[in-house]
């Protein structure tokens, strides 16, 4: 099979597709959603292990806080 045939079995396979498609019924749905249903943003909650790994592996820190120069990276 040559390129010149390849081709124009693809866009046989295009048009029918294209006329099959045509043919679908299509419905449309929407969902809604109840704001009553959906529960209040809490406070986050510290997990003081997860701190305490994420600042060991900072290259430095004051306290709880990881300190960094802005641009030192570029």
């Amino acid at each position: 099979m040559n390129r010149e045939e390849v081709k124009e079995q693809a866009e046989r396979v295009l048009r029918e597709l294209a006329e099959h498609l045509g043919e679908i019924e299509l419905e449309e749905t929407y969902n809604v959603i109840q704001v009553e249903g959906l529960r209040e943003d809490a406070a986050p909650e510290v997990d003081p292990e997860f701190v305490e790994a994420a600042l060991s592996i900072a290259p430095r820190r004051d306290e709880r806080y990881y300190v960094a120069e802005a641009g030192a990276w570029v």
